[in-house]
């Protein structure tokens, strides 16, 4: 039997980020050979079921810290007018766990953008943080496509002019999104949250991509207009 055949019963989220000891390993092997376990099937997901611990502790449904921080930043009218990007990513992050909750573990945010210290800013650098990689990354193949990229963007409408959106998005991330469609995965800039959501549903029902989306730029030269 494989090593990873034989461990595959074991829960990541209950091994401590230490290092344990070869006994510690055995006991946390054991002690979840003879957990009780049942197999389910979140209804209306195409995704294999997964096998869950029977226990008496329930974890918040995903979208409850998404829609807390909503409340919060709608709160304070200034913070959200100041970081509208960010206040987009969170709306689509509750849509998408609100919608499809069984997409928890495949859907991930970059660290990318914001505000930290230089050490900080260093050592996510140092540990493999791709500059102008994608904000949100969906883990999920449909229609020919590996996954989803989604840059998200500030809504058209929060911009001068046309012209002026397009230049928002940086050369590092045009080089991500180009090579990450070189390798057979979809990656767009979404301007807003509704044209995020958009692309977002339509990928995963495998059904028709906005066409806005999908030829923004092909009348222009991105190589001109990205920002550096």
């Amino acid at each position: 039997m494989s090593f990873k055949k034989h461990f595959s019963h074991i829960d990541p989220s209950k091994v401590a980020s230490s290092r344990m000891t070869a006994a510690e390993f055995r006991q946390l092997n054991q002690s979840q050979l003879n957990e009780p376990t049942v197999t389910s099937r979140v209804k209306g997901s195409n995704l294999k079921g997964a096998v869950t611990n029977q226990s008496s502790v329930v974890a918040p449904a995903w979208h409850v810290i998404y829609t807390k921080e909503i409340s919060r930043l709608r709160s304070q009218p200034e913070r959200l007018s100041s970081d509208k990007e960010y206040f987009y990513q969170v709306q689509l992050m509750e849509s998408i766990a609100q919608a499809y909750p069984e997409l928890e573990k495949l859907v991930n945010a970059s660290p990318n953008g914001g505000s930290r210290n230089r050490f900080e800013a260093a050592r996510l650098k140092f540990a493999g943080l791709c500059k102008g990689f994608p904000d949100i990354q969906v883990c999920v193949a449909r229609s020919g496509f590996n996954a989803l990229f989604i840059e998200l963007k500030k809504e058209l409408s929060d911009y001068r002019s046309l012209k002026a959106a397009l230049k928002e998005v940086s050369f590092e991330q045009h080089r991500c999104r180009v090579s990450l469609l070189e390798q057979g995965s979809l990656a767009v800039v979404a301007y807003g949250y509704d044209e995020a959501w958009r692309v977002f549903q339509a990928y995963i029902a495998g059904g028709e991509l906005p066409d806005e989306v999908l030829s923004r730029w092909d009348e222009y030269d991105w190589q001109l207009l990205a920002k550096r």
